[in-house]
């Protein structure tokens, strides 16, 4: 193999051609980068990230869940390497006193106090919109309300979870999605319900985030599970068409506004 063949061999392997140490990739300037030599290496590197599957030897590799990735990127959220030493191959890094050093001055320059409680606040929505088992808009509803929130200054959140379970509970009333209950809040999760309560009406009086959620979504929903005939959904749904604006409804849970429609039916 000739000296050329033998650097760009090196090069493809993600080390450096001049003391064989690992590249880093630079997204600012778009090059490789020697972590040890400071060598800026020519080739271009496989963008595609991996994350590592656990519970065996020869590590498989998954794509990052690209809702989340999609998320960061639009809230300008900075990158973060943490602790699984797995580089944009999948393969498996020996942990050494740079790697930690780098890990350690990332977490510095990258993420001041604004940043961190923004991060931690998403990765809260996220858990708990897979507890609470609400969709993908959902979650990105939530995301934006959070965000909107914490950017606006409205309101200093002590407590992210409650924070972030007051923005999904928001999101599902913004897109019209039947919400989870509070039981459900409390049984599944570690969310304390004086903050959370006191959140939810603070985004509640937030009238830029939020709309009022049709009582019709939950006619089905109610029907299904009380084994209501399909004549009574029917005359439900026309009963709220009937009543719709009405100043008589406002302040009223749209669900119990559902549920008052279908009454009249089922007692027959």
């Amino acid at each position: 193999m000739s000296a050329g063949e033998q650097v760009a061999s090196e090069t493809r392997r993600n080390f450096c051609a001049e003391c064989l140490s690992d590249l880093f990739w630079d997204p600012e300037n778009g090059e490789q980068v020697c972590g040890k030599c400071g060598t800026v290496s020519p080739s271009t590197p496989d963008l595609t990230v991996y994350v590592p599957q656990s519970g065996s030897r020869q590590e498989s590799a998954a794509p990052v869940d690209p809702m989340k990735s999609i998320v960061e990127r639009e809230l300008n959220l900075s990158t973060l390497i943490d602790g699984n030493d797995i580089d944009a191959r999948g393969k498996q890094l020996a942990s050494n006193h740079e790697l930690k050093q780098l890990r350690r001055l990332n977490t510095i320059v990258s993420w001041d106090s604004s940043n961190r409680r923004l991060a931690r606040g998403l990765q809260e929505i996220e858990r708990l919109s897979d507890l609470l088992g609400v969709n993908d808009a959902v979650a990105r509803r939530a995301y934006e309300i959070y965000q909107k929130s914490f950017s606006d200054g409205t309101f200093r959140a002590r407590s992210l979870t409650a924070m972030a379970a007051a923005s999904v509970f928001i999101a599902c009333r913004d897109l019209e999605v039947a919400r989870p209950s509070e039981e459900a809040l409390r049984l599944r999760t570690n969310v304390n319900e004086k903050k959370f309560r006191h959140y939810y009406r603070n985004l509640l009086s937030n009238d830029r985030t939020v709309s009022i959620p049709n009582p019709m979504t939950y006619i089905s929903r109610i029907a299904s599970k009380a084994r209501l005939a399909g004549k009574t959904e029917r005359r439900a749904f026309e009963i709220l068409d009937a009543v719709k604006g009405s100043p008589v409804l406002a302040g009223k849970r749209p669900i119990s506004i559902a549920a008052a429609a279908l009454q009249p039916r089922s007692r027959r």
